[in-house]
């Protein structure tokens, strides 16, 4: 089993010193201003929460632009982490001087794809926001999805580092420690989505064929049994493919979580 290919003190010698003061610098100078920018960000999500709360459900005072400015921000916040994790990771990509797989970029854009879903869950499910309040799911949905992205956002970005460090180390050999990361990825996603497919969580808010009996069968058997299969994928060696299985499944399960907007902003109205 390939753990490290080669000594980490040996390899960080053949990076010049400058190379690694330039990425010191710019490492410093976009988290400080990543970290300022998301503080903003906060305060005046926050703040608008405060106040399209004030209007909601008036009949003169209610604008559609309050729930797309809502939107906007959250989009916006969930940027934040993705970008500097995929800033930081391809600075040390580049500067990494073994010569690797194409696999590490693949991972970055993965790992970069799910902390932004994952942001823009939280963004989305604050309390008095997009989803409880303009969007009109239950308040208990809303709180759930909230309380555990706010608890698997580091996790998710450690082991997700874990797996790009994994990679680099290991040169062109194979990363068998990275495949171990990546299944035990699959498996903690799974689990979130087998609790958030409940009967009484994420159907009650999908249109009504999906609430119970076969609709929410089929449903939960076409999204559990993807992540069986990216699993198996990965466990035959279809590593790369595995992945972006991975990348499509999450896309998809996205762009069907957005198509309900209008099927929300139906049932509000």
């Amino acid at each position: 089993m390939v753990w490290i290919h080669a000594p980490l003190s040996s390899v960080l010698d053949n990076v010049s010193e400058r190379q690694k003061i330039t990425f010191s610098v710019l490492l410093l100078t976009y988290t400080l201003l990543l970290v300022f920018v998301n503080s903003r960000l906060i305060v005046i999500a926050r703040n608008l929460r405060h106040k399209y709360k004030k209007h909601f459900g008036h009949p003169l005072r209610d604008k559609f632009r309050f729930t797309l400015k809502l939107l906007g921000m959250a989009v916006l916040r969930a940027a934040c982490l993705p970008l500097w994790f995929g800033f930081t990771t391809y600075g040390i990509y580049l500067l990494w001087p073994i010569q690797t797989s194409s696999e590490p970029k693949d991972i970055i854009m993965a790992s970069s794809a799910a902390l932004f879903a994952l942001e823009f869950i939280y963004a989305l499910s604050f309390k008095h926001g997009v989803l409880s309040l303009h969007l009109n799911w239950p308040e208990h949905i809303a709180g759930f999805l909230h309380t555990e992205s706010k608890k698997l956002r580091w996790p998710l970005a450690l082991l997700l580092l874990l797996m790009f460090c994994s990679e680099l180390v290991s040169g062109t050999e194979e990363a068998e420690f990275s495949r171990i990361l990546f299944l035990t990825l699959i498996a903690a996603t799974s689990t979130v989505f087998y609790s958030l497919l409940r009967s009484d969580s994420l159907p009650k808010v999908l249109p009504s064929a999906f609430h119970t009996g076969v609709g929410l069968f089929l449903l939960r058997v076409l999204i559990l049994g993807s992540f069986v299969a990216i699993a198996v994928m990965a466990i035959l060696g279809m590593y790369v493919a595995s992945w972006m299985l991975l990348i499509y499944q999450q896309a998809t399960i996205l762009v069907a979580l957005l198509a309900l907007l209008p099927f929300s902003l139906e049932n509000v109205g």
